[in-house]
């Protein structure tokens, strides 16, 4: 079994996607030389660093649509369907 286990991990983030973007980028910052409070000389991989890193709260997520209404949503959903309609178009006339 893992540790920690993925059911633990989603209910810091909320769904598998959100969770996989951000273990990914955390691992890219701590390959590329960012600093972690993980001292365990068994964490190698900078993956498993950011898992525990999420496990125990030192890092954290928060979704930008959180703070949106549901009309700035639907605004923003319509404003890119109106954008791909226009790239179709586009795709048309050449």
């Amino acid at each position: 079994m893992l540790y920690p286990s993925v059911d633990k991990l989603l209910e810091k983030v909320g769904n598998r996607y959100e969770l996989v973007m951000l273990i990914a980028k955390r691992s890219r910052e701590l390959t590329a030389g960012a600093p972690t409070e993980q001292t365990d000389p068994k964490m190698i991989k900078s993956i498993t660093k950011a898992i525990h890193e999420l496990d125990e709260d030192q890092i954290t997520f928060h979704r930008e649509y959180d703070d949106l209404t549901k009309e700035e949503i639907a605004h923003d959903i319509k404003r890119e369907e109106d954008r791909i309609e226009e790239m179709h178009e586009f795709e048309v006339e050449e």
